[in-house]
């Protein structure tokens, strides 16, 4: 009886501690995938930052020749770990800017060349935008082209991008 109770009480100890074992190992791997490799990427990182607030400005014209009576003015506030970009950004429309859009911004920046990706924050509105940008100089432009599905048109269309980081006191 002695030897049973001793079996049953090693194998509940046994099966404790591969459950804490396997516990332990479920964080370890949640930190090491969000945090820790996302961390130890960034600081061995060697590439162009593009971290802070930037502006950009649509040309008047776009891809397919189309005119733009009021461009758009976009506003992105971006954050990067490593090669990854993400962040947000806020277009503001019309002739007075007044109608104000807000998006969830995520991309990623491979040698000097950044894409991004824009997707409306409204659940009853559909937008999807998409940015190939060059970083060019210093560091403080982005030129590249902005591709965007034309609602009055029905057809994907293109349109050239000019950004601009802001300093900390510039709007």
């Amino acid at each position: 009886m002695k030897e049973e109770t001793d079996k049953t009480n090693f194998m509940t100890y046994d099966l404790s501690v591969d459950i804490l074992a396997s516990i332990i190992i479920f964080f370890v791997g949640f930190l090491w995938k969000d945090f820790i490799s996302t961390w130890i990427g960034d600081f061995v990182y060697r590439g162009i930052k593009i971290d802070g607030v930037w502006k950009a400005t649509q040309s008047e014209k776009t891809a397919r020749g189309y005119e733009l009576t009021y461009p758009s003015i976009y506003t992105f506030d971006l954050k990067q770990k490593a090669d990854i970009i993400y962040g947000s950004a806020k277009a503001e429309f019309g002739i007075d800017k007044r109608e104000i859009v807000c998006y969830k911004v995520s991309g990623n920046i491979k040698d000097r060349f950044v894409t991004l990706s824009l997707v409306l924050n409204e659940k009853k509105r559909i937008s999807h935008s998409n940015f190939l940008l060059e970083v060019v100089g210093n560091g403080e432009r982005m030129d590249g082209f902005m591709n965007f599905y034309a609602l009055r048109s029905y057809e994907i269309n293109a349109i050239q991008i000019c950004c601009y980081k802001l300093n900390n006191g510039d709007k």
